[in-house]
């Protein structure tokens, strides 16, 4: 044997192994692309922004879809080890950046073919700051006959921090509390958000405190009256023939029992000195103090004040009612009454006035035995006024009346 044969058998062999070894790890184990999504990318040195006065626009998560290829053997259960991040030490000033996120956690043995998106996009502002009034919406209603007269937050006002834009977009920093069935005051931790105008929480930006301590007062009710407060007269020719407030009634709300004696809330002052026409006021109420309104929260009324030209009318009268007189006197009167009774209202009630409908009559409930001067007065007329009654006076004589068995000594 030639001694060269070992070693071209031992090549060959070799050979056939390699050749073997390529064909198994083909079929067995093939080289494949394979796809993964949604990797997150992990922003890095975030710090180095904030250090800048420099801040992310948004505070969004971000992912990316990549392409590997490699070993089927190599490529399992790889996606647990895969990482995506972006490096953003660099970014000195606001701005748009498209920067390409880096892949690791891949094997020697696996190669990255792709990353889609290519790039992401970062949007970096300025990092602002504001201080915001902290608002309560409070939800529910207390018991019957209570009322939320009012609350107390601390802290009443909180620092925002976040990019310039988002910090434009917050309206207000609002929590909520629920007085549903209270019969007394609350005081409850709640949580806080800033939002927009439209009530939508606002991400990204971040409050200095997340909960607020609230403090409800609940209160009694009570309706009363408005009663408008006029000051002066009208032009001397002219009469107040009607007053409408609108509303006529409000109800009142008080943290203790001070509602017990408010039967009325006078308006404001109204001056209607001089005035030759009607006038309409809005005009604000002058609450009691410990007070506040209720309900539609009104603190002001409309008071319609109606004037007219008054006329004057003067009416004889010749006849008389006696009131009043005690069963034990006789009364002994002129034969004939004639007098003169001069009235003022506005035009349309005094012209349409019957001298049948004026009723004048002498009260006899306090006259004494012999001569008496008794006043002469008139049944109350709506809207109509007594200027002047002619004779104001009359004279009468009371006898004591002799019953029977009784003997008049002279």
């Amino acid at each position: 044997m030639n001694k060269s044969e070992p070693k071209i058998a031992i090549i060959i062999s070799l050979g056939i192994a390699i050749v073997l070894w390529f064909y198994v790890m083909g079929e067995v184990d093939p080289n494949v692309t394979q796809k993964f999504s949604n990797i997150p990318v992990r922003i890095e040195n975030r710090n180095s922004l904030e250090e800048k006065g420099l801040v992310l626009s948004a505070d969004q998560e971000y992912t990316v879809d990549i392409s590997v290829y490699g070993r089927t053997s190599s490529l399992y259960n790889l996606r647990k080890d895969i990482e995506a991040s972006i490096d953003v030490t660099n970014i000195d000033e606001k701005g748009e950046y498209n920067l390409e996120a880096t892949i690791q956690g891949l094997p020697d043995v696996v190669q990255l073919k792709n990353i889609y998106p290519e790039k992401i996009e970062l949007k970096v502002d300025q990092l602002g700051e504001k201080r915001q009034e902290v608002e309560i919406n409070i939800e529910g209603n207390p018991q019957r006959d209570l009322v939320v007269m009012g609350y107390s937050a601390s802290p009443r006002s909180v620092a925002l921090y976040g990019p310039e834009e988002m910090l434009k977009k917050v309206s207000k920093v609002v929590g909520i509390i629920n007085v549903e069935g209270a019969g007394s005051n609350i005081n409850e931790s709640v949580q806080i958000q800033a939002v927009d105008s439209n009530g939508k929480v606002i991400e990204g930006v971040n409050i200095s405190t997340s909960r607020c301590n609230v403090d409800v007062q609940i209160g009694k009710t009570k309706k009363v009256k408005i009663e408008p407060n006029l000051k002066g007269t009208p032009s001397e020719d002219y009469i107040i023939t009607n007053i409408t407030v609108n509303p006529k009634e409000i109800v009142l709300g008080a943290k203790d029992d001070r509602l017990g004696n408010i039967e009325k809330v006078l308006t404001e002052e109204i001056n209607i000195e001089g005035i030759q026409s009607s006038v309409e006021r809005v005009v604000k109420l002058q609450l009691p103090e410990g007070t506040d309104t209720v309900g539609n929260g009104t603190t002001e009324v409309k008071v319609n004040i109606t004037v007219e030209e008054k006329v004057i009318k003067d009416y004889q009268i010749k006849t008389l009612k006696v009131i009043n007189q005690p069963e034990d006197m006789d009364i002994v009167q002129p034969k004939e009454v004639n007098i003169s009774i001069r009235l003022e209202g506005k035009s349309t009630d005094v012209e349409k006035l019957n001298i049948e409908n004026i009723a004048l009559y002498i009260d006899l409930k306090e006259i004494l035995e012999g001569e008496n001067t008794v006043k002469i007065q008139m049944e109350p007329l709506e809207r109509i006024t007594i200027k002047a009654i002619t004779p104001s006076n009359m004279m009468i004589t009371a006898v004591k009346r002799v019953t029977e068995g009784e003997e008049t000594v002279e």
